[in-house]
C-alpha cells in the first residue's frame, strides 16, 4: 500500500485513491464525491464534514475516524472498518454497511434511512437519536444497544437481537419486528403502533403498562403476564446498572465459600482412623486405595489422587516382612495428591510401603515425597530399589507442631503412588 499525499487544493471529486495509505491524513470538509476509496486506510484520519456521496469505500479501514457531520449518502461501505469511529451527526442515508465493523462507533443523532445494515453487530455502539427511517436491520445484533429517542419508523427489524437494549422514546411506528428479540428492552415511551410484532419476544421488558401489553399479545408477540415479567425486569435493570458492584460482592462471596467448604474438607478428611500397631503404642495405618471394609485399616485421610488395585506377578509380593503382602495390591496413585492426619504434637515414626505391580523398567515412573512440607526424596524410583512385585519401605522421624501431619506425592514421570501407610508416636505418650 503506497502512503498517498493530498495536496491542500488537490480536487478529490472522483478520483481513484484505492489501496491508498491515508492513516491520520486530515481531510476536513474535503470533497471527496464519487471517489474510489476501496481498501483505503484510512485509519484515525479526520474526516470532519468531508463529502463523501456516492463514494466507494468497500473493505475501506475507518478504525477511529472522526467522521461526524462528514455526508456519506449513498456511499458503499461494504465491508468497511468502523470500529470505534464518530459519525455522530453524518448523513448516511441510502449507504450501504453490509458486513461492515461498528463495534464502538457512535452514530449519534446520525441521518440512515434506507441504509442497509442487515446482520451488522453493534456491540457497545451508540444510536442515540439517529435516524433510521426505512432502514434494513433484519438480524442486526444491537444486544445492550442505546437507541434512545432513535426514529426507526418503518424499518425491518425481522430476527434483530435487541435484548437489553435501551429503546426510551425511541419510535417504532410501522416497524418490522417478527421473531425480534427484545427481551429485558427499556420500551418506556416507546411509538409502536402499526409495527408488526409477530413472534416477537417481550419477556422481561420495562415500561409497557397492562393495556400496551394486551395490545401486544393480541398482535402477536410473546409477552409473559405482568406479575411474572415485571420483578424480573426490575431485577435485571438494577442488575446491569450496577454490575460492578454486583461482581465484586458475588466475588466476595463466592471466595469465602471456597474457602469455607476447603477449611471443612480438610477437617473431614484430617479425620483419620485411629488403629492398634505393635505393644500398647497407637498409630495410623493407611492401606491405600483399600475401601473402608477391607480386612486392614480402610483407605483415609487421602487429598486428591485416585485408587487403584493390581495383581502380582506369578510369584506374589516378595519381600513383605513389614506388612501383609494383601496391603501391597491396592495404592493411591496420582499427579498430585496428598494425605493430612490430625495428630498431637510430638515426635513419629512415618513408615511409607511400596510395591511396583505396573512398571517393570527403571525410569518409567518417578516421583518426589514430601513430610511436613520438606521434600524427603526427590525423583524416588522403586524399580531403583528393587525388582517389580517387591516391598520397598522407607521410614523417617517427625516433628509435628501444628496438630497435623502432611504427606505429599508429586509426579516427575509417570504416576506418584503409595501403598501403606504407618505411623508411629516415638515417644509412646
Amino acid at each position: 500500500m503506497a502512503r498517498a499525499s493530498v495536496a491542500a487544493d488537490e480536487d478529490l471529486r472522483g478520483k481513484d485513491l484505492s489501496r491508498a495509505d491515508l492513516r491520520r491524513c486530515d481531510l476536513t470538509g474535503r470533497d471527496l464525491t464519487g471517489a474510489n476509496l476501496s481498501l483505503a486506510d484510512l485509519r484515525g484520519a479526520n474526516l470532519q464534514q468531508a463529502r463523501l456521496g456516492q463514494a466507494r469505500l468497500t473493505g475501506a479501514r475507518l478504525r477511529g475516524c472522526l467522521m461526524q457531520g462528514a455526508d456519506l449518502s449513498g456511499a458503499d461501505l461494504t465491508d468497511v472498518d468502523l470500529t470505534a469511529a464518530d459519525l455522530r451527526q453524518a448523513n448516511l442515508t441510502g449507504a450501504n454497511l453490509a458486513r461492515a465493523l461498528v463495534q464502538g462507533a457512535c452514530f449519534d443523532e446520525a441521518n440512515l434511512a434506507q441504509a442497509a445494515l442487515p446482520a451488522l453487530c453493534f456491540h457497545q455502539a451508540s444510536l442515540r437519536l439517529a435516524t433510521l427511517e426505512q432502514a434494513d436491520l433484519s438480524e442486526a445484533q444491537l444486544v445492550d444497544g442505546t437507541l434512545v429517542g432513535a426514529d426507526l419508523t418503518g424499518a425491518s427489524l425481522k430476527h434483530a437481537d435487541l435484548s437489553f437494549a435501551d429503546l426510551e422514546g425511541a419510535i417504532l411506528r410501522g416497524a418490522t419486528l417478527d421473531r425480534a428479540n427484545l427481551s429485558g428492552a427499556n420500551l418506556a415511551r416507546v411509538d409502536l403502533r402499526d409495527a408488526t410484532v409477530t413472534g416477537a419476544r417481550l419477556s422481561w421488558v420495562l415500561g409497557l403498562d397492562p393495556p400496551q401489553r394486551q395490545d401486544l399479545r393480541r398482535r402477536g408477540a410473546r409477552v409473559p403476564v405482568a406479575w411474572i415479567a415485571d420483578p424480573w425486569a426490575r431485577f435485571n435493570a438494577v442488575a446491569r446498572r450496577h454490575a460492578g458492584l454486583l461482581y465484586v460482592t458475588s466475588l466476595v462471596i463466592v471466595t469465602a465459600l471456597a474457602i469455607g467448604i476447603a477449611t471443612w474438607v480438610g477437617h473431614q478428611t484430617s479425620g483419620s482412623r485411629l488403629y492398634p500397631l505393635t505393644g500398647d503404642k497407637m498409630g495410623i495405618e493407611v492401606d491405600c486405595g483399600a475401601p473402608g471394609d477391607s480386612a486392614f485399616s480402610g483407605d483415609a485421610g487421602f487429598v486428591g489422587g485416585a485408587a487403584a488395585n493390581a495383581k502380582p506377578g506369578a510369584d506374589g509380593i516378595r519381600g513383605a516382612t513389614q506388612a501383609p503382602a494383601q496391603a501391597y495390591l491396592t495404592e493411591r496413585h496420582g499427579e498430585d495428591f496428598g494425605y493430612r492426619f490430625r495428630l498431637s504434637p510430638g515426635w513419629y515414626t512415618v513408615q511409607l510401603h511400596f510395591a511396583e505391580l505396573f512398571h517393570t523398567h527403571r525410569g518409567e515412573r518417578s516421583f518426589d515425597i514430601s513430610i511436613e512440607s520438606q521434600v524427603v526424596s526427590r525423583s524416588f524410583d522403586i524399580l531403583a530399589e528393587a525388582e517389580p512385585s517387591t516391598a520397598v519401605v522407607r521410614s523417617w522421624a517427625v516433628l509435628v507442631d501444628d496438630g497435623y501431619l502432611d504427606l505429599h506425592f508429586k509426579r516427575r514421570r509417570g504416576r506418584a503412588k503409595i501403598n501403606l501407610i504407618r505411623v508411629n508416636r516415638l515417644d509412646g505418650q
